[in-house]
This record gives C-alpha cells, sequence and structure tokens, in this order.
C-alpha cells in the first residue's frame, strides 16, 4: 500500500484518489487550522493579526516537505509534523 495514498488505492474512481493523496490531506488539515484562527480571531481569543498570519502561512507549498515527511516517519502521526 502506498504510504502517500493508503486510502486512495481501495477506490475505483481514479478522480477521487488525488482528495486522499498525503499532500491533500495536509494542505486539508492547514486549512482547518486557518479557518480555526479566523474563528478564534472573531471571537477575540486570539489577535486578528495572528489570525492572518496563520491564514497566509497555512500553505503546504511553504512547508519543507522533506522535514514533514521525516517527522511523520519519526512521530508516526500525520499531523504532528505539521504542527
Amino acid at each position: 500500500m502506498s504510504q502517500e495514498r493508503p486510502s486512495a488505492l481501495s477506490l475505483r474512481d481514479p478522480g477521487i484518489r488525488t482528495l486522499f493523496a498525503q499532500q491533500a490531506r495536509w494542505q486539508a488539515w492547514l486549512d482547518v487550522e486557518a479557518a480555526l484562527a479566523r474563528a478564534q480571531a472573531e471571537i477575540g481569543m486570539i489577535p486578528e493579526a495572528a489570525a492572518t498570519e496563520i491564514q497566509r502561512k497555512a500553505l503546504l507549498e511553504l512547508f519543507d516537505l522533506e522535514r514533514v515527511t521525516e517527522g511523520l516517519r519519526i512521530t508516526g502521526h500525520g499531523l504532528v509534523p505539521l504542527v
């Protein structure tokens, strides 16, 4: 089973496979973090500037994917290396 697409291999529709690719999942998690920061700023839990910065930097293309992959190998946890 591919480490990059463990869930995708069981799907018949190859168009769906990209949704389950590891990088797509990582970006989706970053999107959730950005949305959470926005919601927290709206209720005054965090400063607006912090939410804006989190949203600005929640792009997988800004991450060193080799380090994220190494963190995944070390921790065995998909989200911890991104955090």
